[in-house]
């Protein structure tokens, strides 16, 4: 394998190892598993009018939300914005257990 590709797949699994991002969809969506990295999930199809996402900088604490016009207030899909916010709860929580030292 070529240095540089070498150097770029170190650059994204780095980059991947700080971002936490939890996606609320609803509708038909695809899911793959990358056969390569079963941790990897690709999710494509979804419309951003039926999504809610949270994307999370673990190093800056940046946080990120995209939620759809059908998840705002008066949508008819408002009640799983609570869902969706229990998710990144648990995910953070999650982050939080595997950081800690004991």
């Amino acid at each position: 394998m070529p240095q540089n590709a070498v150097v770029e797949k170190i650059k994204k699994v780095v980059h991947d190892l700080i971002k936490l991002e939890v996606i609320t969809s609803v509708g038909e969506v695809t899911i793959e598993l990358d056969t390569n990295n079963n941790n990897k999930v690709e999710v494509t199809g979804f419309s951003g009018t039926n999504s809610l996402v949270t994307k999370i900088d673990l190093v800056d604490g940046d946080i990120t939300n995209l939620i759809g016009p059908r998840f705002a207030p008066g949508g008819d899909l408002e009640n799983l914005r609570q869902f969706h916010s229990l998710q990144v709860e648990k995910g953070h929580a999650v982050i939080v257990t595997c950081t800690s030292s004991e």
